[in-house]
């Protein structure tokens, strides 16, 4: 049976290790806001960060193989208690960025986690430095279409800026 909570957000690896002041700085923002929300996280570093917040908070820990490299857990266990979510938004990050293809990963069992972050949710943040862009990688995530909003650190080349518009994704840079 599939749950929806109101005011849930699906956080991943995307907070770990990311150029934008300090990805788990957004994350806490909205949190700070004392609304009465859901965090569905795989990555260990969010439910540490989140794991002593008010009752206003509800933190949903998603297990699988840890991945010592991302401090997070992946693998089909992860993907599998995802599917039983549907969340009001999704804040991902990737390894790389490709004008053709999309979101791309280096590892196989996150990008699949990542897919299931955006299929289990309506509204999906991309959260990239600006040296994500242009950058390669092995795995497919997802094409640029399915992003309803990007937030970066840095300007992005006039290229980069086209293409989004090109696809309406707004540019949310911090």
């Amino acid at each position: 049976v599939k749950e929806h909570y109101p005011n849930l957000y699906l956080i991943g690896t995307p907070f770990d290790g990311i150029g934008i002041p300090d990805g788990v700085k957004q994350a806490k923002e909205l949190v700070q806001r004392n609304q009465k929300m859901t965090i569905i996280t795989n990555s260990l570093r969010i439910i540490n960060l989140f794991g002593n917040q008010s009752s206003a908070l509800k933190l949903i820990a998603l297990g699988g193989t840890f991945r010592q490299r991302s401090n997070s857990f992946t693998g089909y266990q992860t993907t599998d208690a995802i599917s039983y979510y549907i969340a009001d938004k999704c804040f991902i990050s990737n390894s790389a960025i490709d004008l053709t293809h999309g979101l791309l990963d280096n590892n196989m069992n996150e990008s699949q986690v990542r897919k299931a972050f955006i299929s289990q949710s309506r509204k999906h943040y991309l959260v990239a430095d600006h040296t994500k862009f242009s950058d390669t990688a092995e795995y497919k995530i997802t094409d640029l279409k399915d992003i309803d909003m990007i937030i970066t650190d840095k300007r992005l080349s006039d290229v980069w800026e086209d293409k989004l518009q090109q696809c309406n994704i707004p540019i949310c840079y911090c």
